[in-house]
């Protein structure tokens, strides 16, 4: 199972710097996500990031950048999938540009998982949860059905939206390939650091019992 990290929405002062620390720690991808920035802003910040991790960094707007800094590849957005012509144009030039660029998406629905396009490299199923009044927390889904459209895709499924570390164990048992976490790395009490690295190792830990 793979761990991705997306980047704040906002911006964090402090963030570019916990970026290169959190590669140097061994975060394989991060997914960059900015809606506010301008291309402008995103360029600098990805000049910011070491070059060497350059291609890990899938962006989510912008894409024209992830050619000029060699990057993992790009996200299309819900925005973009609405322009039915520019959505394909974008995904059939970049797929034909390089077979090993990364592009994703994302999904609300599970019926949507049904004969995904070959051209996504994996694609998010989000949110996963929700939580009721009394706080309890809750799948949106129904779980057997979901555990078996997952494992019957040819499609790798990324579970992604309101997840915990501590919910790493059960979404592996649902046959996810990928977990994506943001406000538990960048809004929790503790520093983003400490629960990539707790979370790299509940995963690292996970990923061995199956080998």
């Amino acid at each position: 199972m793979h761990l991705v990290v997306f980047s704040s929405q906002d911006k964090l002062k402090s963030e570019v710097y916990i970026v290169n620390t959190l590669f140097r720690k061994g975060l394989k991808t991060l997914h960059l996500k900015k809606p506010k920035f301008s291309k402008k802003k995103l360029k600098n910040y990805i000049s910011k990031i070491d070059e060497k991790y350059h291609n890990r960094i899938i962006i989510h707007s912008h894409y024209s950048l992830a050619l000029k800094f060699n990057l993992k590849g790009i996200h299309i957005s819900k925005n973009l999938l609405k322009k039915k012509i520019k959505s394909k144009l974008i995904i059939n030039f970049y797929k034909l540009l390089d077979k090993k660029f990364l592009i994703t998406r994302t999904f609300s629905n599970t019926n949507d998982l049904i004969n995904i396009p070959p051209v996504f490299s994996y694609v998010f199923l989000s949110p996963i949860y929700f939580k009721t009044e009394e706080n309890v927390k809750k799948y949106y889904f129904d779980i057997p059905a979901l555990s078996k459209r997952i494992q019957d895709n040819h499609i790798e499924i990324y579970a992604s939206g309101r997840i915990d570390i501590n919910d790493f164990a059960d979404l592996k048992n649902l046959n996810f390939k990928g977990i994506s976490l943001l406000k538990t790395i960048w809004y929790s009490n503790n520093q983003p650091l400490d629960k990539f690295l707790e979370a790299k190792k509940t995963i690292e830990k996970l990923n061995e019992i199956n080998t």
